[in-house]
């Protein structure tokens, strides 16, 4: 790892990804490689925020942590500046079982303003993700097409929101279908005037109440992490106007992240209104 921190890049932009082997898994990396590279990088302390959070993944507690820090560091007289951002995304990822579950992607960025210099720390939950993938093709396009880097500061954090914002709509979709699933429940336990029986009518109340209690829990975590996301995607949008007047594209991101609040938002009152009915 030492001798591919010190070597150059051809198109100036140099990444390390870092992957668990499973979301419950700690970061495939030792103690001693970790800080080799934050020492030869002079990464701040801040880091070891992101580092923690995938000890606690999966806890929501740690639901709305992980926006953007960015920070400025002089490089010298007569040099440009350095610019670090980093931040962790959350998002709806189907598991092996075919279920929802939240995963995160954790990205650190170290920009040599007015330069294609760029160094990148991505740490993934699971081998393979969808942003490795996605990034090791891309890279191989940027050696050849070295225009295609612009300057090196935006190309990576496009890349990670389009890996997994959209995700969140079918996540969202399919919990929407589990409250229609539940409504229709509700309606047909208040409108059932003599049940079968009445252990039946006993087990189906049961059902319901556990299914709103199953929902609040799953959606309580969800409007801290997308409250997050999008301070973030703001975030970005503010840096990369500053840097390379490329605001204007993130400004795609944090509409869509905001419609998704919406969503969440509407899903959680309409259990809350179901939870309320006399009789459920």
């Amino acid at each position: 790892m030492n001798a591919y921190l010190k070597e150059n890049s051809v198109i100036g932009i140099r990444t390390i990804s870092i992957h668990a082997n499973s979301l419950s898994a700690p970061l495939s990396i030792t103690a001693e490689a970790m800080n080799a590279l934050l020492s030869y990088l002079r990464v701040g302390p801040q880091f070891l925020d992101i580092l923690l959070s995938f000890a606690g993944h999966g806890k929501d507690v740690e639901a709305g942590s992980g926006n953007l820090v960015y920070k400025y560091l002089s490089n010298g007289p007569n040099v440009a500046g350095i610019v670090e951002v980093q931040y962790i995304l959350r998002y709806p990822t189907l598991s092996p079982a075919n279920t929802w579950i939240i995963s995160q992607t954790a990205v650190y960025h170290r920009h040599v303003l007015k330069t294609p210099g760029s160094f990148w720390i991505l740490l993934h939950s699971t081998p393979d993700s969808p942003l490795q993938t996605r990034l090791r093709t891309c890279m191989r396009q940027w050696e050849h097409c070295h225009s295609c880097v612009r300057d090196g500061f935006d190309n990576v954090h496009f890349l990670a929101l389009s890996s997994y914002l959209g995700e969140w709509r079918w996540f969202l979709l399919d919990l929407e279908k589990e409250v229609e699933a539940l409504d229709a429940a509700a309606l047909t336990l208040l409108t059932n005037p003599s049940p079968s029986s009445h252990s039946d009518h006993t087990q189906a109340r049961t059902h319901i109440q556990h299914t709103i209690h199953t929902l609040h829990r799953r959606l309580a975590p969800l409007k801290p992490i997308l409250q997050s996301t999008l301070e973030t995607v703001k975030t970005l949008g503010v840096v990369a106007g500053k840097i390379v007047k490329m605001a204007d594209e993130f400004r795609m991101y944090e509409v869509q992240v905001t419609g998704y609040l919406g969503a969440v938002e509407g899903l959680r009152e309409r259990v809350e209104r179901i939870g309320k009915i006399k009789g459920i």
